[in-house]
This record gives C-alpha cells, structure tokens and sequence, in this order.
C-alpha cells in the first residue's frame, strides 16, 4: 500500500468569502423575486389567451420558443369535509360521528410538575434539546 500523502487545507479568504457569500445571498434573492414576478404576467397572459381544458386548466400554444411547446395554468383541486356541517348533520338525525381520543399532556405533565408531584430532576431528565445552526451575517451599522 502506498504511502498516504497528507493534504494541508488551503488558507481561506474569510473576509472575500463573506463578500461573496453576501453577493450571491443577494442575487438569489433578486432573482427569485423576478421569477416570481415573471410567473406572474405569464398566468395573466394565459388566463387571457388560454384554452380551457376538461378538468379547467388553462393552456396556451407556444411556437416561438425553441424546446417549448406550450405553458398550462393548472387549475388544482381538493376536496375536504365540512366537519362543522356534517357534525350538525349528525346530531340532527341522532348519529354519534365522535370519538374520544387519549393522549399524553404536556401541558397536564408540566402542571403536576408544577404541583410537586412530579419532581423537577425526574422531569428534567426528559427533555431533550434539539440544535440547529443557522449562518447569519451581522451587518454594521
């Protein structure tokens, strides 16, 4: 087995990395901005100039632009109960559509904490801490 050959990190450039960091944050936030931007007047043209398809999308044929045949406004659908309505439903013909659900406190767990009945060390040992790391640039004033 050859050798291994040790590779010493290059030295970093904080401060130019912080200006291009800050640079390309910027960009990406413009450009972002612009795609929304430009999303925006395509729907608009499509709503005016689409043909409406069975499930309501709107489609609009394009040929001026190469690799691309046509844009769509998809019109998206879901369907979800009225729980307030089917619950009254319910009641009004006597049916019972309800269910009781048992499930651990937090709330309730704090308060027997609070109430001494569970001891703080025993409590303490179930919490557990969660970490996440953001980069965050502090600008000068």
């Amino acid at each position: 087995m050859p050798p291994r050959r040790v590779v010493r990190a290059p030295k970093v450039d904080t401060a130019k990395l912080i200006v291009e960091f800050l640079m390309a944050d910027a960009t990406a936030k413009q450009q972002a901005a612009r795609a929304a931007q430009l999303k925006d007047m395509l729907r608009k043209v499509v709503e005016e100039n689409g043909t409406p398809d069975e499930k309501g999308s709107l489609w609009m044929d394009v040929d001026a632009v190469p690799g691309v045949k046509a844009i769509k406004h998809e019109r998206r659908s879901s369907t979800f109960l009225d729980a307030a309505a089917a619950e009254e439903w319910c009641e009004e013909h006597d049916l019972d559509c309800t269910e009781t659900v048992v499930r651990f406190s937090e709330d309730a767990f704090y308060k027997l904490v609070f109430d001494k009945k569970i001891p703080p060390k025993v409590a303490r040992s179930f919490e557990r801490e969660n970490v996440t790391w953001a980069l965050k640039v502090e600008r000068a004033k």
